[in-house]
């Protein structure tokens, strides 16, 4: 097994802190993308752009009917969503320690989200739905449930490495 000093921890620690920025900028970019020019901006059937204020209708929908959708169509608006904020549950509370609570993550997710469908509305690049917000907070939340894990290992090496160095100088 490999020993590692402390100094080489601590020069890990900070070149995963580099990295973990590095990720959530370009993280950040890539969604704004995604979510403002990326994907085909759809009108409805009326020509207008739509609005969904009833939770679960647009899941229920692409749930019960992926058969009148293509892959891409319902595979998009169901994981996509979710996918999409997992990265933010899972890097901000990383990099920035006042968001190490999970109801935090949920209200930044929803704030992000809703404050991201209102802009997508009134400029006219995508639907309003309320359906996006459950599923983007979702995706932030679920982020934060791996961002726990990760600390959780991370944690139990430390000690190990730590601990492997207290004995062995006994």
């Amino acid at each position: 097994m490999t020993s590692f000093t402390l100094k080489q921890v601590k020069a890990w620690k900070t070149y995963l802190t580099i990295v973990g920025w590095l990720v959530l900028i370009l993280y950040l970019l890539y969604a704004t993308y995604l979510l403002f020019f990326g994907f085909y901006r759809a009108l409805d059937m009326t020509g207008k752009y739509a609005i969904n204020l009833v939770p679960f209708q647009t899941i229920k929908e692409y749930m019960f009917h992926l058969d009148y959708y293509p892959f891409d169509v319902w595979f998009n608006n169901l994981f996509g969503n979710v996918l999409l904020f997992l990265p933010l549950g899972f890097l901000i509370p990383l990099l920035l320690p006042v968001f190490k609570r999970w109801w935090i993550i949920v209200l930044l997710s929803l704030v992000l989200t809703v404050t991201i469908e209102m802009l997508q509305y009134g400029l006219q690049l995508g639907t309003l739905d309320v359906d996006d917000m459950i599923l983007n907070t979702g995706g932030g939340w679920l982020g934060y449930g791996l961002h726990i894990v990760a600390r959780q290992l991370w944690t139990e090496q430390a000690r190990r490495i730590k601990g492997s160095h207290t004995s062995s100088v006994d």
